[in-house]
C-alpha cells in the first residue's frame, strides 16, 4: 500500500454508497482546493485533535508531520 491517498479515494466512494459499511477509515483530505478549505473547517471545530500529515508521494516515513490547532 504504497499510495494511500488512492486508497482512500476509493474507501470514501464507498463509504458515500455505503455509509455503515465503510467507515473503517478516518477522514482524509489531499490538501488542494476544496480538501483544503474542509480541512480548515475540521481543524476549526475540533482543536483538540493531531494531524498526521504525509506527503503523497513519499514512504518509510520521510516527511510526515503531526500538526496541532495553532
Amino acid at each position: 500500500m504504497g499510495r494511500k491517498d488512492l486508497l482512500w479515494r476509493n474507501i470514501n466512494r464507498l463509504r458515500i454508497k455505503f455509509p455503515t459499511d465503510y467507515a473503517i477509515m478516518p477522514m482524509s483530505y489531499a490538501l488542494t482546493g476544496l480538501d483544503y478549505e474542509a480541512f480548515q473547517k475540521e481543524r476549526e471545530r475540533d482543536s483538540e485533535v493531531i494531524y498526521i500529515l504525509k506527503p503523497v508521494a513519499a514512504s518509510c516515513g520521510r516527511g510526515i508531520k503531526l500538526v496541532a490547532h495553532g
